[in-house]
């Protein structure tokens, strides 16, 4: 979908998206974003301590 087009019917996209539809924008006939709808806390799976360790942080 053409960007200007998009921003017109933001509204309608988000009402699709909600309903599980991936829109991508479009500017000069090229993708340039994609709106996807966010998966439910339910369908993610996380495992605790999956990556202990391996991300650091600066003391600054």
């Amino acid at each position: 979908m053409d960007a200007r087009k998009a921003q017109k019917h933001f509204r309608e996209l988000l009402l699709l998206v909600h309903q599980g539809t991936e829109v991508v924008i479009e500017q000069d006939n090229l993708p340039v974003a994609r709106l996807v709808p966010i998966s439910s806390p339910a369908e993610e799976y996380r495992i605790v301590g999956l990556h202990e360790g391996e991300i650091r942080l600066s003391d600054r």
